[in-house]
């Protein structure tokens, strides 16, 4: 490690803090989530390498935290705080930024970074990157840029870092003291949050860097070749879902890879997969025929109430886009009747009484291939129905 030392945050000792760190130092917050309180094989590794870099740790526990988990976790922190399991990464990161630690901390530091363990990795020595980032014109970094035309550029938030220029900057404070954290919904989250982050900053004229820019979903739908572009990571969301848009010879050639060059990741991804009950053969895949954020908008402007069916990343954008008198989101697989995400509404489609050829519209984000006794039902509702994104098995083309 960097240099050892313990951060007490109480007012008390902070002069004590401030003269042990006359040269730069690099504070990390940790944000960690699991179901049982559990610190994997896998989380270790990973945060044993980041916490090298770093001069103080604080970890931020959403949720339950096991007592083993713990005694591990006071090896590698100077302090630990366990809250409520809301807001995610984000309102874990916001609570200890704007409750835990004085601002007058933040004279004595040099760069925040701020990660979580919804990652695998490193799968290269991260010293070097952290170097040379520092080094930099940057004022803020990540990992990984996620450049699609359906979204703004924003580094993705599994990984953020901050110089001191940002940290003493009024943009970087007003971000997350406005930052609402009344939902449910993880998508929400990316959309207020991640790109809102880097857009927010960015505009202050702060200038960003990354070690690669993606394309879209590309961290989840082509881990292979994000190994190979030099990504130092792995989403662990891949090796327990089939949500993404992985061939199984990619899944196979991935984990061969892992097995010859990183046989501890290794030994991590596959322990995950079985406690999930996962298989990559059994992945389906697929891909979506989607509208153009443009087109979307043209389309629904018009009207005056706008429904959304489906919470997801582009759908809190466009919505945040809109300026109807009446904005929706409409109960679904991720959004329950009475939730509130942010200052949006969640509706049972049973409360919503449309005019046949009235006002209304209805734009739906598909997640399933079959999706007709949906169709049929929004058909008896609304006389304006968008279908924004159709998945469907790869290989297949869509009737115009």
């Amino acid at each position: 490690m960097r240099k050892t030392g313990k951060l007490e945050i109480v007012p008390g000792c902070l002069s004590e803090f401030l003269e042990r760190w006359c040269k730069s130092m690099r504070l990390g917050i940790y944000a960690f989530y699991d179901a049982e309180g559990i610190a994997d094989e896998g989380d270790l590794i990973y945060l044993s390498a980041v916490r090298n870099e770093l001069d103080e740790l604080i970890i931020v526990v959403n949720g339950k935290l096991a007592s083993r988990t713990r005694v591990v976790f006071e090896c590698y922190a100077s302090q630990i705080f366990c809250r409520e399991n809301h807001g995610y990464d984000g309102g874990a990161f916001q609570e200890v930024l704007l409750k835990h630690l004085p601002r007058t901390v933040w004279e004595a530091v040099d760069e925040l970074v701020l990660f979580n363990n919804t990652v695998y990795g490193p799968l290269q020595p991260l010293s070097p990157i952290f170097k040379g980032f520092f080094a930099s014109q940057a004022d803020f970094w990540g990992m990984t840029l996620f450049h699609a035309p359906e979204l703004p550029d924003h580094i993705q938030s599994y990984f953020l870092a901050f110089k001191k220029s940002v940290l003493q900057s009024s943009a970087f404070w007003n971000f997350w003291k406005n930052l609402r954290m009344d939902f449910t919904v993880s998508d929400y989250l990316i959309a207020s949050y991640e790109i809102r982050f880097t857009e927010t900053l960015h505009r202050a004229g702060f200038r960003y860097g990354v070690l690669q820019v993606m394309k879209g979903d590309q961290i989840y739908d082509e881990p292979l070749k994000s190994y190979e572009m030099g990504i130092p990571v792995l989403k662990k969301k891949i090796f327990r879902s089939s949500a993404f848009r992985i061939r199984p010879a990619e899944y196979e050639a991935l984990l061969q890879h892992l097995e010859n060059e990183h046989p501890e990741v290794a030994s991590a991804v596959h322990a995950y997969m079985r406690h999930h009950r996962y298989h990559w053969k059994e992945a389906p895949t697929y891909r979506g025929l989607c509208w153009s954020n443009e087109a979307v908008l043209a389309a629904v402007r018009p009207y005056r109430r706008i429904y959304f069916y489906g919470c997801t990343v582009r759908s809190f954008y466009l919505m945040s886009l809109l300026s109807a008198e009446e904005r929706f989101f409409v109960e679904s697989d991720a959004c329950w009747h009475g939730s509130q995400q942010g200052e949006y509404r969640v509706l049972r489609l049973s409360e919503i009484f449309v005019r046949r050829g009235g006002d209304a519209i209805m734009v739906v984000f598909m997640r399933r291939h079959n999706a007709d006794p949906l169709r049929e039902r929004l058909g008896r509702l609304f006389e304006h129905v968008i279908y924004l994104c159709d998945p469907m098995p790869m290989g297949e083309t869509a009737s115009s």
